[in-house]
């Protein structure tokens, strides 16, 4: 084995009482704002998918049928990996449909992620920055808010890590069952989220730096043979999807904004103070590893920040896809590489140390702050809210237009027992007149004397504000709450309007 990029100061394990103390940490901050916010329609959608799973499954007669029914879920729209919410529904069944208990999972695995990324950056770059990559990711303010998500954005980060952990260790070792264990979690990992397979060109460069011979070991092409046979289905669906040129709803990004968008939520998080001295910090600590940690490991960490960014933007070039947190899984390394310049300056006599000592202070102080500013900072649109304050005035059979029509599912989440009947509201970016929109609410409605109006995204549906208009041409205002990225208006209606 090539031993040469080997740490300088071993692999030596840090004290189990230190790594207690980030795991708590990171809990502690994750817990602090995980049900401040109402959920969001994503994440509205995490309950509805996985109780979708489960009622088609229990109306499948026979095994065959539900197999069936399990591969539809593959290729359903909108998905992007149906893993997740087969694993969801079990726990919901157990632990209720609150927002704690579809958010929990998230935040566990966000712990996780700091434990693996020790582990990881403690291979990879010693024990010293083992644990300098775990602070950093117990007070990353990105980490926090995704741990604080029903999504699956933290468990595909934390796989990734476990995955490329087991790689580079069944590397090392040529234990068959690293590599099954390696090809269990690449293949869940796969079918947790649509974009994951482009860590495989990451994992392919990493072990030609660091373990060339391993590629002549006949476990590693029986791993690769064994990852290939159940990422097929799969394969044969997302291909034709990601290279096919369509409207997706994300906006082109070129590939110079993408990284800097990357860096100013993975230094910052989602909101906040300006991105600046967060982004400043975090680059300089990574260009301080890039020149001074070991060649391969870098040239590998730099592959993993840089290689799927690269694909992902090739992909969007017909088909847009590009959102920050799909590539969340990316962040690990722009972590270890800071970590790895932190060690490097700490090695460096006492202005290094210095120099060290202060980047990380800086890291974690701004860490802290961008934490400290989401948990802070309304973000999601408050549906929580919105839905007491029609619970409180609504009369039974109320109308409510939901501008998007999308939103109904997450109003009917916090008023899951309000009798009303909904109507979409009218999608008007084609170009459709204001007498198009007055023709359809004119059905819509029908000669009801009040309707209620819930706004929210929407441009999305109505750039123009064209039903907005409407409502305020034919009718006026009984009631009306504006929040936090939605409004609900009760209104009036002339009659014969």
């Amino acid at each position: 084995m090539n031993t040469r990029w080997l740490p300088a100061d071993g692999v030596h394990r840090s004290p189990l009482w230190l790594l207690v103390a980030l795991l708590l940490l990171s809990c502690c901050l994750y817990l602090s704002g995980i049900t401040r916010e109402s959920l969001w329609r994503d994440e509205v959608d995490s309950i509805r998918f996985a109780a979708e799973i489960r009622r088609n499954l229990s109306e499948s007669e026979t095994a065959p049928a539900a197999i069936r029914e399990l591969a539809a879920f593959l290729t359903r729209p909108g998905w992007n990996g149906p893993l997740y919410f087969w694993s969801l529904e079990p726990w919901l069944l157990l632990a209720g449909r609150s927002e704690l208990a579809l958010r929990l999972p998230s935040t566990l695995a966000g712990v996780v992620v700091v434990a693996l990324a020790h582990t990881l950056a403690t291979h990879l770059l010693g024990s010293l920055a083992g644990r300098l990559t775990a602070l950093l990711a117990a007070v990353n303010p990105y980490l926090a808010w995704y741990a604080g998500e029903g999504k699956m954005y933290t468990l595909i980060t934390a796989m990734a890590l476990l995955s490329t952990y087991l790689l580079l260790k069944a590397c090392a070792s040529a234990r068959k069952r690293l590599w099954l264990g390696y090809v269990l979690v690449t293949t869940l990992l796969f079918y947790t989220h649509i974009l994951t397979p482009l860590l495989l060109p990451v994992q392919v460069a990493l072990v030609l730096l660091l373990y060339r011979r391993a590629i002549r070991s006949v476990a590693a092409w029986v791993s690769a043979g064994l990852l290939t046979v159940p990422y097929l289905p799969l394969f044969l669906w997302q291909w034709p999807r990601l290279v096919q040129p369509a409207e997706t709803g994300f906006p082109v990004v070129p590939l110079l904004s993408m990284g800097q968008r990357l860096g100013e939520v993975f230094s910052r998080g989602i909101v906040g103070w300006p991105a600046g001295l967060p982004l400043v910090l975090l680059l300089g600590s990574m260009t301080a590893g890039a020149l001074l940690a070991r060649k391969p490991v870098v040239v590998g960490l730099v592959c993993w920040v840089g290689a799927p960014l690269l694909a992902l933007w090739l992909i969007s070039s017909s088909r847009p896809l590009f959102t920050e947190r799909y590539l969340i899984w990316t962040l690990p390394a722009w972590l270890l590489l800071a970590a790895a310049g932190l060690t490097g300056l700490a090695r460096r006599g006492w202005g290094g140390q210095l120099a060290a000592l202060a980047g990380t202070a800086g890291l974690v102080t701004v860490g802290l702050i961008g934490v400290g500013h989401q948990w802070g900072t309304p973000v999601r649109a408050d549906f929580r809210s919105a839905a007491a304050f029609v619970s409180q005035h609504h009369q039974a059979g109320d109308l409510i237009v939901f501008q998007i029509p999308y939103l109904q599912a997450t109003f009917d989440y916090y008023a899951p027992n309000l009798d009303y009947r909904p109507v979409e509201g009218p999608y008007t970016n084609r170009g459709e007149s204001a007498a198009d929109i007055d023709a359809y609410l004119h059905t819509a409605i029908g000669s009801r004397p009040r309707a209620w109006l819930v706004l929210s995204e929407a441009p999305m549906w109505d750039e123009r504000g064209l039903t907005l208009d409407w409502f305020q041409t034919h009718g006026r205002p009984l009631d009306k709450a504006t929040l936090n990225r939605v409004e609900v208006i009760h209104w009036q209606l002339d009659a014969g309007s």
